[in-house]
């Protein structure tokens, strides 16, 4: 695979859907779905007005999802799906809507509940498409900035201008740049008909009631990511590759060659060696090349990143520091990303004594940084070295994903959620069964893990594999707790 090709594996099991995006033997995308997790953002609902805060500005909605989704007064537009845009300039209205109690009112989830605060809502309703974000009761009109070339910017908004009427909004998505009329034609299309079946459901019913439903994961990360530069696209589960062969088929055919259905009893990601590199973006460790590394501290309100010199050795001091923290510049957007960093992050590089230095540091970690979707605001390097940072919840991180709190230590401590260590046995069996065919093997685990394995089906093992493994409960360990040992 050549360097600048792009590789997207996507291991779906029953319980949890894991997709990395890879360049090389880099992991430099990488999404989870839990089944207890299921994200609502981008849901759109027919939701009812229960209270209206004047002194907040924000009116609090009923979506029929339990807990009541808070929905502010905007003055400007805030959308679901974020593209970095310039926007045309253009006369809006830019008054307030005036709510009452009762009122039905269509919403759309812009970001995740917590266990404190309801999801937050907008009436600016965002409809993403392959090549366009229609956005139906907005006038903004924008494209994004990574298409560059005027001519090209001209050409497509000539094209959506025609296409579209005046009074509908739109974004026109990087994924748009040099296709031609009919794929932009046929997103169009099917972004219209998506609308009218939004209008067509609401006025058919009463609130609250689900109106329309975002792709799963598997098939909204195909929708935002693949691409000309897609060489692969992975999938082991026969029911999903069926589903996204015929989401291709329709949608993006010219994807459709790069899809390939995993045969073999090898896990994926063991398959294509990733699996080590998934588990250490729970590590709070984080390795740089010459020999320094980052430390995360990831909380409720704050995420602190340290960056230390560890074993690196330059010529000097100032170099070895300042060679330090440029590593980290280049990797910390990378691990914010895959490891779903949200709010106030502080990151907190090794002083240095030249201006020039952290002038340049800073310039590279912005640029990293431009590649993250989801949208981030950086405040310039300090004398001290601190840059503090923000970036938009998109769900919930990695770690809140896939860890779970130790019973043993009343909240303090963290450790893999059952799901993860399912899944973390089912692949590392697999793995044993397949590399060393003569062996048999004892797996002690807790009851937890036990219950989770026998009711979800985990293991789906042959006649011949189940001779080969015995499974013994031990009482009074961790949730989490496995360990093999071979048997004659």
């Amino acid at each position: 695979m050549k360097k600048s090709e792009e590789l997207i594996l996507i291991n779906a099991q029953p319980y949890l859907t894991r997709v990395l995006i890879a360049r090389g033997k880099r992991v430099e995308q990488f999404f989870v779905e839990s089944q207890r997790e299921v994200s609502l953002v981008g849901n759109v609902y027919l939701g009812r007005i229960v209270n209206v805060l004047k002194g907040i500005d924000a009116a609090f909605v009923d979506i029929g999802i339990g807990r009541n989704g808070f929905l502010p007064f905007e003055q400007v537009d805030e959308t679901y799906v974020d593209e970095t845009v310039e926007e045309e300039k253009r006369n809006r209205a830019g008054q307030q809507a005036q709510y009452r109690v009762g009122q039905e009112v269509i919403v759309q989830v812009i970001k995740p509940g917590s266990p404190l605060k309801g999801v937050k809502l907008t009436t600016r309703i965002s409809l993403p498409g392959r090549f366009l974000v229609l956005m139906p009761f907005s006038t903004r009109r924008a494209i994004s900035r990574r298409i560059e070339q005027p001519e090209e910017r001209k050409r497509l908004a000539q094209t959506f201008n025609q296409l579209l009427p005046e009074e509908v909004g739109y974004i026109i998505r990087t994924a748009a740049e040099k296709k031609e009329s009919e794929q932009l034609k046929r997103d169009v299309r099917v972004l219209l008909d998506t609308w009218n079946s939004i209008k067509n459901r609401a006025s058919r019913g009463r609130a609250p009631r689900l109106l329309w439903q975002e792709l799963d994961l598997a098939t909204s990360v195909l929708r935002d990511y693949a691409g000309d530069s897609t060489s692969q696209i992975v999938v082991d589960s026969d029911h999903l590759f069926k589903k996204l062969r015929q989401y291709l088929r329709t949608f993006m055919p010219e994807m459709l060659p790069a899809l390939t259905f995993h045969r073999s009893r090898m896990p994926l990601f063991a398959h294509f060696q990733m699996e080590k590199q998934i588990e250490s973006f729970l590590e709070p460790r984080v390795d740089l090349p010459s020999g320094g590394y980052l430390l995360f501290d990831e909380s409720e309100t704050l995420n602190s990143i340290d960056i230390n010199t560890g074993g690196s050795v330059r010529r000097n001091l100032e170099e070895t520091i300042f060679n330090t923290n440029l590593e980290a510049a280049r990797e910390i957007p990378r691990q914010i990303s895959v490891r779903n960093l949200s709010g106030l992050i502080v990151i907190d590089f090794i002083d240095m004594r030249s201006e020039a230095h952290r002038r340049h540091i800073f310039e590279v970690l912005e640029k990293a940084l431009e590649e993250d979707k989801a949208r981030t605001k950086i405040l310039h390097i300090s004398r001290l070295g601190l840059v503090e940072m923000s970036r938009e919840k998109v769900g919930l991180s990695l770690r809140q994903l896939l860890l779970e709190n130790c019973p043993h230590c009343h909240g303090t401590g963290r450790i893999k959620s059952t799901v993860l260590a399912a899944l973390g046995l089912k692949n590392e069996l697999m793995v044993k069964l397949i590399t060393e065919p003569r062996k048999k093997f004892s797996v002690a685990l807790s009851e937890s893990l036990a219950r989770f394995i026998r009711e979800n089906r985990v293991l789906e093992l042959n006649f011949f594999e189940r001779k080969r493994v015995s499974f013994h409960i031990l009482p009074n360990v961790d949730p989490d707790y496995f360990q093999f040992n071979e048997r004659s």
